[in-house]
């Protein structure tokens, strides 16, 4: 199945955005309100008034960004101890309740922020809805969300993309246009769990010795290089399909769906066999034990090809 992007929808569903530049609605302000005021009893704005109106609008500006940016320090000060990728030195050290305190007021802020700037939380319910849907591209892709400790995901502007893809139905001759959901802005916000706190979470969820062993196994290779539960991590993506939400976490996992299992199983079985097959016909010869060796050797390869085929496909 084959996507192409044509063009993009203007958004359907913001209520609150507003698509213009703050230079645009300066100007269409003023040109709308000389054109209302032209006729004799209300004459056209004249240039002192304009002047004195973009000095309240400096002003203002000024105002704002002068809040904005003790608020920015405010994050920064807070974000400094989960920062991953600090660019500057500091001998301070934080407790763990110091952390905990921070990585709150963190959340809490940059919320705070993103709804100013008309960005609206997805919840729980609309993130596993989107983790559960089909992927535009037919892939089946995994999230374990019991690895993150906090997160937050906002979104602003949502549009439609049309696309040109391709199904079995038609042998994949032909292209049908169809239109898919997408996110204009997004914004995620999330930490990674400790080991220790991961495992006690399992543990009350009653798993299995086997599944939690391979499941803290797979969890310390996510982390381990870097010390990724140290860190908050921010990103920001654009023109996002809500389907593939799931693509932009770092555990996601691709996973096999019942006719990828079967061609796997089909082509991977029939070449072992094969192998097999082959080995069992050379030991029957086998008189010398450099004849043995070579027929092992044989096998092996066969069944490391069928492998890395499996795993890589």
């Amino acid at each position: 199945m084959r996507s192409k992007t044509i063009h993009l929808h203007p958004d359907i569903a913001d209520k609150n955005f507003i698509p213009v530049s703050r230079r645009e609605l300066i100007k269409t302000i003023i040109t709308q309100s000389g054109e209302r005021r032209s006729n004799k009893l209300h004459p056209q704005l004249d240039q002192p008034t304009i002047k004195q109106f973009r000095t309240l609008i400096e002003v203002l500006q000024t105002i704002y960004h002068a809040r904005y940016h003790r608020y920015y320090l405010s994050l920064k000060t807070a974000y400094r101890p989960f920062n991953p990728d600090k660019d500057v030195i500091t001998k301070r050290s934080w407790s763990n309740v110091e952390k905990q305190c921070l990585q709150k007021k963190l959340f809490s802020e940059m919320s705070a922020l993103l709804q100013k700037a008309n960005y609206e939380e997805l919840d729980e319910d609309q993130i596993n809805q989107a983790l559960n849907n089909e992927m535009t591209r037919g892939l089946s892709i995994g999230v374990e969300l019991d690895d993150y400790q906090q997160v937050l995901i906002y979104a602003r502007g949502r549009g439609l993309i049309k696309t040109q893809q391709r199904y079995w139905q038609s042998l994949f001759l032909n292209n049908r246009e169809v239109e898919i959901p997408i996110y204009r802005r997004l914004n995620m916000m999330f930490r990674f769990r400790g080991v220790i706190e991961l495992e006690v979470l399992l543990k009350n969820k009653r798993m299995s010795r086997l599944n939690l062993w391979l499941y803290l196994r797979r969890h310390q290779r996510l982390i381990q290089d870097t010390n990724s539960d140290d860190y908050i991590f921010l990103r920001q993506f654009r023109d996002i399909p809500c389907t593939d939400l799931e693509m932009l976490f770092p555990n996601s996992t691709l996973r096999f769906t019942l006719l990828d299992k079967i061609k796997l199983t089909a082509t991977g079985g029939a070449g072992t066999v094969g192998g097999v097959m082959a080995l069992l016909s050379k030991l029957t010869l086998a008189i010398k034990p450099f004849t043995l060796i070579i027929a092992l050797l044989g096998f092996g390869s066969v069944l490391g090809r069928q492998v890395k085929n499996i795993l890589y496909q």
